[in-house]
């Protein structure tokens, strides 16, 4: 009679561990590809902030620049302004939640 219930216990505790390791093996499996979804999305964001150090740096060696003529001026201001518009492209655009993001 011992020996049936030990039997019965060990049993009923292979199933529970089968079931628990199944269910464990699920919820790590779905942990894993949410990580390697942040995987990827740190990828993005650090090569669009490499790519805005990138701007910043030539919209700095621009704005030290010395410019003699309204001409080189219109020159500078219209490189500026492109730098800008590439900041703000990169920040703003094409899927990027750099702002309105709250989580």
């Amino acid at each position: 009679m011992l020996k049936k219930v030990l039997y019965f216990v060990a049993a009923a505790y292979f199933i529970l561990s089968i079931i628990g390791g199944g269910i464990l093996k699920g919820r790590l499996e779905h942990y894993m590809a949410e990580c390697e979804l942040y995987r990827v999305e740190l990828a993005a964001a650090t090569d669009r902030q490499s790519e805005i150090a990138g701007v910043v740096g030539h919209t700095s060696l621009v704005l030290g620049e010395t410019v003699n003529s309204v001409a080189e001026l219109r020159e500078q201001l219209k490189a500026v302004e492109d730098d800008y518009n590439r900041l703000y492209s990169l920040c703003f655009d094409n899927g990027s939640d750099v702002y309105n993001r709250e989580e």
